[in-house]
């Protein structure tokens, strides 16, 4: 069996600064997983930050079923990291942006390669300097800081402390919520306008919803988009937890798209063509109406639907599924359960900070 090429990327952003001109190898992968690109990755500054103070020069492979591991005795150093430790990092990383989003790396490093950080959730880490961007925003806390009289270091700690309990708190109503909907049996209507209520709890990474009847352009888009912490936008498409997700092939031995599942992804994937194609125009908008500078690159689609236990017939169904999901071009297709799980997963990290 032939192996999977090693492929590469570049950085090219310039706010990467020292880390533009970076390479990153890909093991196991027969196209750069979409979640990074020479625009970056989620974490990317400061997880290459952290390598580069412990290590100075470094190269860097993500692989898809190796273990993670760093080798000491190359020079330069050589780091590998699985592709599943990756996005768990990310995903931690969106809930605890910026300075907590160091601690969250410097954690995760510990945990990876015990031996090279031994103490890293010790350390102390360096305060990060403000963009102008950043000062701007700032102005936003000034209400809150009078509000709760903060007048030390130690007020501002305890505000957060307490931000995140309320998050923990209203993401448990909202997770309970979500499976009385599952019991239920809600309809796609009802789910929708879940999702529209609740997304920015479930997934703190996203920090506004753009809703179509707000935007004027004759484009085609869904309901919603959503903005993320880094303003890229995304796109989601709600089914049900009854949608089909495949449909058999007898005379070829395989699993396909369902004709409902096939339907969703065409139109997700005409959104993000939309788009892409109309990112000027969408951009001036977003700007005069929600004042953000959105980044349109490389939109991704998620269609929320069906259900995991449809894939347990089967191993080949399973394994199926999984290629089908990864051979399409910028949409995941996310059954009902395993959203949930994913949740789970942070509202149990979320309690054990609390």
């Amino acid at each position: 069996m032939a192996k999977s090429p090693i492929l590469q990327i570049t950085i090219e952003n310039d706010k990467y600064a020292e880390f533009k001109g970076f390479k990153i190898n890909f093991i196991g992968f027969d196209k750069v997983p979409w979640r990074f690109s020479p625009k970056g990755f989620t974490t990317g500054k400061y997880i290459l930050g952290r390598f580069k103070e412990r290590f100075g020069e470094f190269g860097l492979t993500i692989v898809k079923d190796e273990n993670s591991r760093i080798n000491t005795k190359k020079s330069p150093v050589q780091i590998t990291i699985k592709y599943e430790d990756a996005l768990r990092l990310a995903g931690d990383f969106k809930a605890n942006y910026k300075l907590e989003g160091i601690k969250t790396v410097t954690k995760h490093l510990s945990t990876l390669f015990p031996r090279e950080f031994p103490d890293a959730s010790q350390e102390n880490v360096q305060e990060i300097e403000l963009s102008i961007e950043d000062i701007q925003e700032s102005h936003r806390l000034l209400p809150v800081l009078a509000k709760y009289k903060i007048k030390s270091a130690e007020d501002l700690k305890q505000l957060f402390a307490g931000r995140k309990v309320l998050h923990y708190l209203s993401l448990e109503k909202v997770l309970k919520e979500f499976a009385r909907n599952l019991k239920i049996k809600a309809t796609e209507h009802e789910w929708q306008t879940f999702f529209k209520k609740h997304i920015l709890i479930l997934n703190p990474g996203y920090i506004k919803i753009i809703e179509k009847p707000n935007i004027s352009l004759s484009i085609q888009l869904p309901d919603f988009l959503l903005l993320s912490i880094e303003d890229y936008v995304d796109v989601y498409e709600i089914k049900v937890p009854r949608t089909p997700l495949l449909q058999y092939d007898g005379s070829h031995h395989n699993y396909y798209w369902s004709t409902e599942m096939a339907k969703a992804i065409s139109q997700v994937e005409n959104y993000v063509d939309s788009i892409n194609k109309n990112s000027d125009s969408l951009r001036i908008q977003i700007r005069e109406q929600y004042h953000v500078e959105l980044r349109v690159v490389r939109p991704r689609g998620y269609i929320i639907a069906g259900h995991s236990d449809q894939l347990k017939e089967s191993k080949k169904r399973n394994d199926d599924f999984r290629l089908l999901n990864e051979s399409l071009r910028s949409t995941e297709i996310l059954p009902y359960d395993i959203f949930l799980e994913r949740f789970k997963s942070f509202s149990k990290t979320l309690k054990e900070v609390n």
